[in-house]
């Protein structure tokens, strides 16, 4: 992987793996050893004193049942206080358990964290079978509905140097996985205003967002409506969408 360009000019290697991997484990959610030699291009025995350290920090967990590791719960808590760290949920939450409250379906909010999104808050919503909350979870944000309508937001050389190669990752089997096709669907995405996403990041659940700008046009989050794909589709996501923008104003004007 090539380096940042604001990295140290001497990084250190051993901290550098495993800062790596901490980001392969919010792309991917669970991994092997030999994936994680794989992707950091060491050995697997470097890989498996990599990974012991990190379970022995807590940062990772065996699978039970497998020979995978899956995030830990270190690693949740450093996502939950990062989100308790953020002074935007106390204003938008009236706002999102209203919009809840109305349409029934999860409603939550995020922001772009680079190629991943992170939700801030959520709202569930009121039916028995309904989409559960992600708050503090990193996910990949061309899967979501959240990180299209933020990425779409980016300027075409900021997307660029966020996505610098051309395939991404299939979560699910209608996962976009080119930057080509990421780069027309963010187009859309602009043209009409709101994100979709149809069983994307999650089978069977669909997603439509919208980005929020505070009053001086800072883009501040992304406000979305997930719903099990029987209740949200593409013929009544407009519907949808227009209930999301009415309050994504109402949260822009009271954002300072």
């Amino acid at each position: 992987m090539p380096r940042a360009a604001d990295a140290p000019a001497y990084p250190i290697q051993s901290v550098d793996h495993a800062l790596e991997l901490l980001d392969f484990f919010a792309d991917r959610r669970r991994l092997t050893t030999g994936e994680i030699a794989k992707h950091l291009s060491v050995a697997p025995s470097t890989a498996s004193r990599l990974v012991a350290m990190l379970q022995a920090r807590g940062y990772v967990t065996r699978e039970a049942g497998s020979r995978a590791y899956v995030v830990g719960t270190k690693l949740r808590d450093v996502g939950i206080a990062a989100v308790r760290a953020l002074d935007i949920r106390p204003q938008v939450r009236p706002y999102i358990e209203a919009l809840a409250a109305e349409t029934g379906e999860t409603v939550q909010i995020g922001i772009l964290q680079g190629q991943t999104v992170v939700f801030l808050d959520c709202v569930e919503g009121w039916h028995s079978l309904r989409v559960t909350s992600r708050v503090g979870e990193l996910l990949p944000a061309h899967s979501l509905a959240t990180g299209k309508a933020l990425l779409a937001e980016l300027t075409p050389q900021d997307f660029l140097e966020l996505y610098p190669r051309e395939k991404l990752r299939a979560v699910t089997r209608s996962t976009i996985t080119t930057r080509t096709s990421l780069q027309r669907e963010l187009l859309l995405v602009a043209k009409r205003g709101y994100a979709t996403a149809f069983s994307e990041g999650f089978d069977d659940i669909s997603t439509i967002a919208i980005s929020i700008r505070d009053v001086v046009g800072r883009v501040r989050c992304g406000l979305s409506i997930a719903a099990p794909a029987s209740r949200l589709t593409s013929k009544n996501a407009a519907k949808f969408a227009a209930l999301a923008r009415h309050s994504a104003s109402a949260i822009a004007a009271s954002l300072l």
